[in-house]
């Protein structure tokens, strides 16, 4: 019984975070131990693959969209610019309610800093649809205690960017 509860919750709390109905999807099938009942549930499919149709999805559709983190992280290795933009667009303050969303996208944020800081840098400075400040707060308030700040404050020490230097200034408080 409180397995089939779970499952329930589970399933509501997939459909309320679903914002597209156009997504792909997958199927979970479970079957309860002491029932011969098997429960299906449907869920949004993260991984989107580069055969996916893209969509054109506007700015306000890109806040907290968890989907956005696993496509970059898909390609964390070597990530375009276009995946870089559409990631730095999902954070917002509206987000902090969505515990999931900022744990992984913190996460990442760090992730793609230590990797590509001058590129990150570069395309915040061109795009005004992030939000800088709220990026800013993420930097210094990090979830995971290997964070790296370190590491990206040296590589971008000699950049006198006004955003290179925000960043470092928001990392050096982790400190404080």
């Amino acid at each position: 019984m409180k397995i089939n509860i779970f499952i329930l919750f589970l399933y509501f709390s997939l459909i309320s975070c679903s914002s597209n109905g156009n997504r792909k999807i997958s199927t979970l099938k479970t079957q309860n131990p002491g029932n011969n009942q098997e429960t299906t549930i449907t869920k949004p499919n993260p991984a989107i693959t580069d055969s996916t149709k893209k969509e054109n999805i506007g700015t306000a559709r890109k806040k907290c969209n968890i989907y956005l983190l696993a496509k970059l992280e898909d390609h964390l290795d070597n990530p375009t610019n276009e995946e870089i933009t559409d990631f730095l667009e999902t954070f917002d303050a509206s987000c902090k309610s969505n515990a999931e969303f900022s744990e992984y996208g913190n996460e990442l944020l760090f992730k793609l800093l230590v990797r590509f800081p001058e590129k990150v840098v570069s395309i915040i400075e061109e795009d005004d649809k992030i939000a800088f400040g709220h990026i800013l707060q993420e930097l210094s308030n990090p979830v995971i205690e290997d964070h790296h700040a370190n590491e990206i404050i040296k590589k971008l020490k000699n950049d006198k960017r006004p955003v290179a230097l925000k960043i470092i200034r928001s990392l050096k408080k982790i400190k404080e």
